[in-house]
């Protein structure tokens, strides 16, 4: 009894705490847990430590969060090791002790603040009153815990719109519908930390001194916080948008593939904005850093939309006598299409009957590129005319010869890009090498010059191949093997691309089943 108690050191425990948290897509060596939902930790002393358990009310554990953590706002949390839980509030439990370990469950309540915590553990014994740091963790939203207000009751659903990294973002118009793959990547341990980084830019551009980090408990405040930094074309800002058509400095919108990339270079450019992006890419991003964060996500695309700038519920387009569309001053639009989000939550904000799906658009209120063709068109003629998402808005004026009263109509049409296929089998098996061929026809009366293929696909290739095919000819037919080696398990999916000197961004996907290798025997 007259020698102090030895330092402990603590084993955070991150890949059974990880897998039971669904994050160990994440990492399994970094403490990533929900909120609302306990996890273990293991103290091991260097000396046997029964003498002291009846000095168990004098060891407590502290999280804190932020740069000045306060038990005020709820960002610095002191709680007693005892032998009791509980689950609405910090606690900690010890579940099974030996000589010289203790092994406490940690409970945190579901309205938490997220963020980066430091676990810190506080002796006060007879010959000890000190703080000793024991490591790191980060906490999320928890769409699993019933208690927390993303909870979401279904399990496909919370598989869909909290971990699936690979989605599918639709343009085009009504009649012509086009599936645009995109990979949001919110599975990568880099990406939280860009997103934490985010919130932390956020708090300080904005100067959110009026609530702070202990606003990051609400779902609600966090979205918001999101889409600003999203949707301002201002230092700090993710995303810089641009709808005239000209990408000088930056890439064009349609080139994205997923959304790590822009995250990435937005980090690597000291937050200064990445050019280019339009709605579906503002909307894809936000799906990752939202989806990352715990709360369910997903990407809504909208066809024929209104942009109704007078807030009268009508749009009002005037044009003249040869069917020029007239410019005027805060009139509405209608796009071809627009993309937003909805963000899953319950809205104590609210009166009752608002929980569910909420709506919200990252994307900066400016209006979208059209142009107009007004005689018959031949591919030579309208290929440089193309929009991103290759539609043309035809527009027709009759004029009636005798009472000269004028018609007029206009259309939306979508050029349907040559299709890239992928042959591969449906299922795989981990460590064996599998060849897929990409297959592709020349549909112009003309060679397609420099193609370029790029494939990619987490689990399945090591970040992106690239394969120069030189010239496919004039109805020519292609079909290029890309063999890989796949190494995680579970559903996967193989992304190409293709570019030429008449096409870009031609892409394509399919999915894979990875079985686990079997073991040797």
């Amino acid at each position: 009894m007259g020698q102090a108690l030895q330092i402990p050191k603590c084993e955070l425990n991150a890949a059974k705490n990880n897998k039971a948290h669904h994050t160990d897509e994440m990492s399994t060596r970094e403490l990533i847990v929900r909120r609302g939902q306990d996890f273990t930790i293991i103290l091991h002393f260097k000396s046997e430590v029964k003498q002291y358990l009846k000095n168990l009310r004098k060891f407590f554990l502290i999280a804190q969060t932020g740069p000045t953590p306060s038990k005020l706002n709820g960002t610095k949390n002191e709680f007693i090791i005892s032998n009791l839980g509980n689950k609405k509030s910090w606690s900690a439990a010890v579940r099974e002790r030996d000589l010289y370990s203790w092994t406490i469950s940690v409970t945190t309540p579901a309205s938490a603040v997220i963020g980066r915590y430091t676990f810190l553990l506080r002796l006060h014994t007879k010959f000890q009153h000190s703080v000793h740091k024991l490591g790191d963790f980060i906490l999320l939203f928890n769409p699993w815990c019933p208690e927390d207000r993303v909870f979401l009751p279904n399990e496909a659903q919370r598989q869909e719109y909290v971990l699936s990294e690979d989605g599918i973002i639709y343009w085009g118009t009504e009649s012509s519908i086009e599936c645009y793959p995109w990979n949001f990547g919110q599975g990568d341990k880099a990406i939280i930390d860009i997103c934490l980084q985010l919130l932390d830019v956020n708090s300080q551009g904005l100067k959110e001194t009026n609530k702070g980090r202990a606003a990051w408990n609400d779902p609600v405040h966090l979205c918001r916080m999101v889409s600003a930094m999203l949707n301002c074309n201002d230092e700090k800002g993710i995303l810089y948008g641009s709808w005239n058509g000209e990408y000088s400095g930056g890439t064009p919108p349609g080139k994205w593939k997923g959304s790590a990339p822009i995250l990435h270079q937005w980090l690597s450019t000291n937050c200064q904005p990445v050019r280019y992006g339009q709605c579906w890419v503002f909307a894809a991003v936000m799906c990752t850093v939202l989806r990352c964060l715990g709360i369910p996500t997903r990407v809504v695309t909208n066809f024929t939309s209104a942009h109704d700038t007078g807030r009268k519920l009508t749009v009002d387009e005037y044009y003249n006598e040869n069917g020029i569309k007239i410019k005027r001053n805060k009139n509405g639009s209608i796009w071809n299409f627009h993309v937003w989000n909805e963000c899953w939550m319950a809205r104590e904000d609210l009166p009752p009957g608002y929980d569910g799906w909420q709506a919200l658009d990252a994307t900066p209120q400016e209006k979208s590129e059209e142009k107009t063709i007004t005689t018959r068109l031949f591919y030579s003629q309208y290929e440089k005319a193309l929009t991103e998402t290759n539609v043309l808005r035809v527009t027709a004026l009759l004029q009636e010869k005798h009472m000269g009263i004028p018609m007029f109509t206009e259309q939306d049409m979508r050029v349907c890009r040559p299709q890239l296929s992928i042959q591969m089998d449906e299922k795989a098996q981990q460590y064996d090498p599998i060849t897929a061929r990409i297959c592709f026809t020349n549909p112009l009366a003309e060679s397609l010059e420099d193609c370029v293929l790029t494939a990619a696909g987490k689990g399945l290739i090591h970040g992106e191949r690239t394969y120069r095919l030189g010239t496919i000819e004039a109805g020519g037919n292609l079909m290029h093997p890309v063999e890989f080696t796949p190494t995680q398990t579970g559903l996967r999916r193989l992304s190409v691309d293709m570019n030429c000197s008449k096409f870009q961004d031609l892409k394509s996907y399919k999915s894979l089943e990875v079985l686990a290798a079997e073991p040797n025997t």
